[in-house]
């Protein structure tokens, strides 16, 4: 929680406290109920399955074509990740529907070689670049993730309602 507490001027009077107080109580509320609100959403992500794709993980940092059946982040560490580069085709699977995410929708990127996931809002609709997908994302959860070049990642994907 990023609660920031506000003191009251040295001297204030009983009235002016109390208004403090109020201020300190209703900021709490507030960052109570948007984590409330973020853990609904990944408990909701969670139980709705999606749809898993299976990747390779692409260990170059360039956002452009990662080739067939592969992904690549643009940082090292999947927590750092602003943007994927995902293949239209998987390792299992011909182009996935990416087309149906839009900017309210999340995805799960999980490194299956280390068993370690991050969830990520998307910021936007994917972008369709040919034969592979641009993804502009902001890391809201997970563990420290640093996938090798070949490591098995499934991207679990869904709409949030």
């Amino acid at each position: 929680m990023a609660y920031d507490k506000d003191l009251p001027p040295v001297g204030a009077s009983k009235a002016t406290e109390t208004a403090y107080l109020d201020r300190e109580l209703e900021k709490i509320r507030v960052e109570i109920e948007n984590e409330i609100q973020r853990l609904d959403n990944i408990y909701e992500v969670l139980r709705a399955g999606g749809i898993t794709t299976l990747y390779f993980w692409d260990d170059s940092l360039v956002m452009g074509d990662p080739g067939t059946g592969n992904m690549r982040g643009n940082n090292v560490v999947l927590q750092s990740v602003t943007q994927f580069a995902i293949s239209k085709e998987t390792v299992t699977q011909a182009e996935p529907p990416f087309f149906r995410l839009d900017g309210n929708d999340r995805m799960m990127v999980r490194n299956e070689t280390a068993n370690v996931s991050e969830i990520y809002d998307l910021d936007a609709p994917p972008v369709d670049n040919g034969t592979w997908w641009l993804f502009n994302v902001t890391h809201d959860t997970g563990a420290a993730n640093n996938p090798l070049a070949g490591s098995i990642m499934a991207v679990i994907w869904f709409p949030i309602l």
